[in-house]
């Protein structure tokens, strides 16, 4: 009799290794997706970001000075840089792969400032400018915070 009670709790032990090294595995696959899916969208918040940053400059610029208007963007967490300049809007992410960076061409020349731009939803102010002779196109965040 004893016998069989240290083999039905041998089996037991066995039968839970099994299940730990199940959840486990579960686990793991589990960790790995959400990472994968936490990069993906802050690739995507950045990405759409752009874009709609890029489609204002572009609207502005083809009517010219003094054509303003605002946008709401989300920025994503773990922003590395962002930069408005010569013909290109880009955000960097971080990722676990690294950084990834997001960028849109527009028509006409940008410059502006989204350095001070904390994750969420910012208002950016996008407006055509007269410089010299140039049109151009201020992008800013919409407390009007200068880029040092």
């Amino acid at each position: 009799m004893a016998g069989k009670r240290g083999q039905i709790t041998t089996e037991y032990v066995i039968i839970v290794g099994f299940m730990l090294i199940i959840l486990l595995v579960l686990w793991a696959q589990t960790t790995f997706t959400i990472t994968n899916t936490t990069a993906d969208l802050r690739i995507a918040y950045a990405k759409h970001a752009v874009t709609k940053i890029a489609e204002a400059a572009d609207a502005v610029y083809v009517q010219g000075p003094p054509a303003k208007f605002s946008i709401y963007i989300t920025m994503p967490d773990n922003v590395a840089n962002s930069n408005v300049s010569g013909h290109e809007v880009s955000i960097s992410v971080y990722t676990y792969d690294g950084i990834t960076d997001v960028y849109e061409d527009t028509l006409g020349n940008v410059t502006g400032c989204l350095r001070h731009l904390v994750p969420g939803t910012h208002r950016i102010s996008v407006e055509a400018i007269l410089v010299g002779t140039t049109n151009m196109v201020n992008v800013t965040d919409g407390e009007g915070n200068i880029c040092n």
